[in-house]
């Protein structure tokens, strides 16, 4: 697991239904994940519906967000989508959610 100490989080998924969801991020409250970051941001859950389901994952995954009093922020085209864009992983970022965006700070660095 790398540090995760003041970071955002950032999560996406494609194909999980929204059970399935709930008890992937159980697992990560319960490993103390939320307790050591700044934030989540959510990227697409792609195919996470379910057909004639009373909520969808959207709904889930804002409810669970909420839950943690963290600042969240959903839509980033950002997982197994059609748009698909690259993020690079360990440099700083600035997440604000009542705006829904994610500003990268620096660039990535290359593991040559």
């Amino acid at each position: 697991m790398p540090p995760l100490d003041g970071a955002i989080l950032l999560l996406e998924d494609q194909g999980e239904r929204p059970y399935r969801l709930d008890r992937m991020w159980t697992h990560l409250k319960l490993a103390g994940i939320f307790e050591r970051v700044r934030g989540i941001a959510l990227g697409s859950f792609s195919g996470c519906d379910e057909p004639d389901a009373g909520h969808t994952s959207a709904e889930v995954l804002r409810e669970l967000a909420q839950s943690e009093g963290l600042p969240c922020a959903a839509g980033f085209p950002i997982g197994h989508g059609e748009l698909n864009e690259p993020v690079p992983l360990g440099v700083r970022v600035r997440l604000e959610a009542e705006a829904a965006t994610l500003t990268f700070l620096e660039p990535a660095v290359s593991a040559a």
